[in-house]
């Protein structure tokens, strides 16, 4: 893989794309919060999008649009987001 490219396969994709939205968030903990907070908001809604498109019902990137856009950025909002994610992920995991 050269260095612009993504993987092919679901599985490497989203493997891939995870670590890219860990390398965004530690960048934005330790440089310029505007780039860091924009570069991994985009990948973290890449992904979102992607598991919305695969599962097809999962409603994750509008769950996420929603709590960052304050209606309804409570504890309880992350909190069923989180296990939306969580849920989301078993979901790819085992097919």
């Amino acid at each position: 893989m050269s260095r612009d490219e993504e993987p092919e396969d679901l599985a490497s994709w989203f493997a891939f794309g995870a670590v890219v939205a860990w390398v965004y968030a530690a960048d934005a903990n330790t440089t310029s919060a505007s780039d860091g907070v924009v570069h991994t908001f985009n990948r973290v809604s890449e992904l979102l999008d992607e598991i919305d498109n695969d599962l097809g019902d999962t409603q994750l990137l509008n769950r996420l649009l929603l709590v960052m856009n304050g209606l309804g950025g409570t504890t309880e909002s992350w909190a069923t987001l989180s296990q939306g994610v969580r849920e989301a992920v078993d979901r790819l995991r085992f097919r």
